[in-house]
């Protein structure tokens, strides 16, 4: 629907690394966003933009300086694979 979130690279990365989803495939982001937050799962989509062009990026992500460090688990291996489509 119009309120799920966009299947960016940015939302996957940042959804993979922070365990909010175990693998990168549309239907399981968008279900694990409806989990994370039912009343409007696309008001997910510019935090994770937000996090993952600012500091969850693909290669040399700044862990420590991210708001999200506190609990974030850090699978970095987790997103990989993600590229953009």
């Amino acid at each position: 629907t119009a309120s799920d979130v966009a299947y960016d690279v940015h939302l996957r990365r940042v959804f993979l690394r922070t365990g909010l989803a175990d693998a990168d495939d549309l239907g399981h982001i968008v279900e694990q966003a409806r989990l994370a937050h039912p009343e409007r799962p696309g008001a997910l989509d510019l935090p994770a933009w937000d996090v993952g062009r600012r500091w969850c990026r693909p290669r040399d992500p700044d862990c420590d300086a991210c708001p999200l460090a506190a609990v974030c688990p850090r699978l970095i291996d987790a997103a990989a694979g993600v590229r953009a489509t």
